[in-house]
């Protein structure tokens, strides 16, 4: 069996799901990681540029957050839907009398004290708990990711604006706490603005 038959024959929408949301967890950590502001500003840039530059990228990745939030709105009316039947319908259990001595005894119907001892019912709400809590996850991240890709992109378009009005461009955050004195002083722009006009 190949690598591919295992992938194809246990390969289920959650799985993909799960796969998508790993890899914007790990796009979420390079973001926020105490790594250099050139560093991160780069791959910020590179996300921008595959976005802004490769119009099919932004429709597959629309297109897989549509299907996501359809399938986070049927976990969350499956959640609904098993909460409200466990809440309505009393659970029957099949007990076997201990006290017959019957050689194959039959057993008696009895109503549960409560739905959620029955174990498929308690199978159900996980199961749609976790794929409700998969799905929202995965695009609260994918808006995460994509606030950042703005906002690096907007810096960029704001730097460019910069140097055409003769400001000289930023180097690193080292460079940023040297000039405006960051963390100490708090009128670091005001001097700034009052310099250049």
């Amino acid at each position: 069996m190949s690598f591919t038959d295992f992938l194809f024959a246990n390969l289920s929408p959650w799985t993909l799901i799960v796969l998508i949301m790993a890899l914007e967890i790990l796009m979420c950590t390079f973001i926020v990681l105490p790594l250099p502001l050139v560093i991160r500003r780069k791959g910020l840039e590179g996300f921008a540029y595959l976005w802004k530059s490769f119009p099919r990228f932004r429709v597959i990745a629309w297109c897989i957050m549509g299907v996501i939030f359809l399938l986070f709105c049927d976990s969350g009316f499956n959640l609904y839907r098993v909460h409200w039947a466990a809440s309505v319908e009393p659970t029957r259990v099949q007990v076997i009398d201990p006290n017959n001595s019957q050689p194959n005894p039959e057993p008696v119907q009895q109503i549960s004290p409560s739905p959620y001892q029955n174990k498929a019912v308690n199978e159900q709400i996980y199961e749609a708990e976790r794929n409700l809590f998969l799905c929202g996850m995965t695009m609260f991240m994918f808006m995460v990711i994509l606030r950042f890709q703005t906002m690096a992109d907007r810096m960029k378009e704001l730097e460019v604006i910069m140097e055409k009005k003769g400001a000289r461009p930023l180097q690193s955050e080292r460079s940023l706490e040297k000039e405006y004195n960051l963390g100490q002083d708090k009128v670091r722009l005001e001097v700034e603005a009052k310099k250049s006009s």
